[in-house]
């Protein structure tokens, strides 16, 4: 036991001091003559966001808890996915399963299908309906190509719709015109192992502007507790371009849009399990690519109309069965200034989903193809009712769905706004979570007892999942450098699926014991998220954030559940994080990055912490090198499994160093 706490006791105080050393010793840095972004932290905090309301306006003054992650943020903490940056954002939970798979969660709920999360990029929705949930795997970008990332924590489904539950990701990439140049980055590393992207961006006359990019990614593997490879490498490639035209026909702030990507990967998926059939399920084959347009029309001085459309195409393919999806989306919407305190939306949309599966080992959906529909409108007005003071916003998202026929989803916000530099706001939302393609027609092995197999069934009577969320916030810029944001939150759930035993029958000496989805679950979860921004010296910035989340979910009197209540272990409770981005000189870099993550006790996750550093360093205003360290105070953690039943993978310490060309 001495062995034991003084070696406990070494292992804290290391850390502790590298701590001291990265966090602290910047204070008394001699190099304090060059701002460590090109804005101050007052204009960085004006960034105007659009995915509050959709349409421009502060962050600092909007009616929710929005975070922003910069490209800058990106760039600096050296993460190579974007899963990853979402790590700094305070209320999103934010697990790797295996080297190409995530569970990204907000308050209280995190699976690798999260269904109450909705993901954007540029617009355009990556929410897979045949699971309800997002493949991290195939959203990606060339990073150096991301403005920001804005990220709603809480309903956002008066405007984005169903499925908009617990919060909005929403990624919007840079201009076409703020790319120009050539960009080539290539990183090699011991997990990483390469990384290569290339960029090219012009212009042809005054008003068009374009770029190409092609990105192609190996990662190795995670490892089993073991030690041993868990073999479930990660080969990805994929290229696109982006072409804006200003001014389109002539006429001013008229823009026209339009972009792409396609994409090819392999990946292995060598799971162990307590359930025979779900082991060594072997590798993915995936394949897809998409195509948006979008068209801003100022129709007069006071009408904006926007029409977006996108097509997108995803393939995959594996032991356990497979998709082949096209969806077809367009969206009109109207902003229509009333008057001067007096701002209205309006929009619809249609979205066509045709699907094609392929059974497996695991997974029966039947029909083997399907077609959907949706229909949407929706509406928002802001009336400021004192100018620049007090504003109110209410409207409502209708949706017409093929699962449960209509939604609304209605949301009331308001934000008073006494000074310039602080911002009260609350918000009343309702929002709801449809069911999903294996909801209503998948059939699950889960487990094969010789004699006996359990199965999970499918349910066509299932309804939609509903949340009444009631928020508070306040955000304030202290001073020139010190800003923070804090946000409560109570959500109330009603009609959540839960799993239970219905009757059994055998099937050729087979015991059958089927379990059923039906809406008698519900629950509440409350907590608070806090972030702070300070600029402690013109060169060095510190950022923190901190979430704590409680979750209870309850059964209707009568029912019985056997897989309902391990979702109140899905998420951490607490989680905590703080980076510091110090410049040593004008050209060289330190940025160190802790996150905190408390036990996820269903999958027997035990509190971790992880350290990232990167040191860059630029010599010229064309180059940049860097080295970047993750995981640094432990060999490997493991986060979370894949599923309940499978051996958790850990995410194993890595290196990796990066050089960069821009011409």
């Amino acid at each position: 036991m001495v062995i034991t706490c003084q070696s406990l006791v070494g292992a804290f105080m290391r850390k502790l001091f590298i701590f001291v050393i990265l966090f602290i010793f910047p204070i008394v840095s001699f190099a304090d003559d060059e701002d460590i972004f090109d804005m101050p932290l007052d204009k960085l905090l004006n960034i105007e966001v659009t995915s509050v309301s959709k349409k421009a306006e502060k962050a600092s003054e909007a009616a929710a808890s929005i975070y922003v992650v910069t490209s800058e943020d990106i760039r600096r903490t050296g993460v190579t996915s974007i899963p990853e940056a979402l790590r700094m954002v305070p209320g999103l939970s934010v697990a790797q399963l295996n080297s190409h798979k995530w569970a990204v969660g907000a308050r209280g709920f995190n699976e690798e299908y999260t269904n109450k999360l909705l993901v954007l990029i540029d617009g355009r929705t990556v929410f897979n309906p045949l699971f309800s949930g997002v493949n991290w795997d195939v959203q990606d970008v060339v990073l150096e190509d991301i403005d920001r990332i804005e990220v709603i924590k809480g309903p956002g489904a008066s405007l984005w719709g169903a499925n908009a539950v617990n919060g909005v990701i929403n990624i919007i990439t840079k201009k076409a015109q703020d790319t120009k140049g050539l960009y080539v980055s290539t990183s090699v590393g011991t997990y990483d192992k390469i990384i290569t992207e290339a960029r090219y961006g012009g212009n042809v006359g005054d008003n068009v502007h374009y770029r190409f990019y092609t990105k192609y990614l190996d990662r190795g593997s995670t490892q089993r507790t073991s030690g041993e490879s868990s073999l479930d490498e990660w080969d990805m490639g994929r290229s696109g371009f982006r072409v804006d035209v200003d001014n389109f026909l002539n006429r001013e702030n008229n823009n026209f849009t339009v972009q792409g990507d396609v994409y090819l990967g392999l990946e292995s998926s060598n799971v162990e399990s307590t359930i025979p059939m779900a082991s060594n399920i072997g590798d993915d084959e995936i394949f897809g690519g998409n195509i948006l347009t979008r068209w801003k029309h100022p129709a007069s001085e006071k009408v904006d109309i926007t029409v977006q459309s996108y097509y997108d195409r995803n393939e995959r393919h594996s032991t356990i069965g497979g998709e082949i999806r096209n969806t077809f989306d367009i969206e009109v919407q109207s902003v229509v200034k009333m008057s001067e305190q007096n701002t209205f939306i309006v929009g619809g949309g249609y979205r066509f989903i045709e699907d094609t599966v392929s059974n497996g080992t695991l997974l029966t959906i039947l029909p083997l193809s399907r077609e959907d529909h949706l229909y949407s409108l929706f509406f928002q007005d802001t009336y400021e009712l004192i100018p620049d003071t007090l504003s109110i916003t209410a409207g409502t998202k209708l949706e017409l769905n093929d699962y449960t026929g209509v939604e609304y989803q209605p949301n009331v916000r308001m934000a008073w706004t006494p000074s310039k530099r602080s911002t009260f706001w609350g918000a009343i939302s309702r929002a709801v979570q449809v069911p999903s393609r294996v909801d209503e027609d998948g059939t699950f092995a889960a487990a094969n007892l010789g004699a006996t197999e359990l199965r999970v069934v499918p349910n066509k009577d299932v309804d939609s999942e509903k949340l009444y969320a009631y928020e508070l916030g306040y955000k304030s810029q202290v001073n020139d450098d010190l800003y923070f944001d804090i946000s409560t939150f109570y959500h109330d759930y009603e009609d959540l699926r839960a799993g239970e035993v219905v009757s059994s029958f055998f099937d050729g000496g087979t015991l059958i014991i089927p379990t059923k989805n039906y809406n008698t679950g519900y629950g509440e979860s409350y907590g608070f998220e806090v972030s702070a921004d300070w600029d402690v010296k013109k060169n060095w910035r510190l950022e923190a954030g901190y979430s704590f989340v409680e979750t209870h979910f309850h059964i209707d009197r009568g029912h019985t559940s056997s897989t309902f209540e391990v979702k109140e272990g899905d998420t951490a409770k607490n989680r905590f994080n703080i980076r510091s981005y110090w410049n040593i000189t004008p050209k060289i870099e330190l940025d160190n990055s802790l996150y905190f993550v408390g036990n996820v006790t269903n999958n027997g996750i035990e509190p971790y912490v992880r350290f990232d550093t990167r040191l860059g360093w630029k010599p010229t205003k064309n180059i940049e090198a860097s080295i970047v360290g993750q995981n640094l105070f432990d060999n490997k953690h493991p986060e979370k499994a894949v599923f309940i039943g499978a051996t958790v993978n850990e995410i194993p310490r890595s290196v990796y160093g990066k050089l960069t060309f821009r011409f």
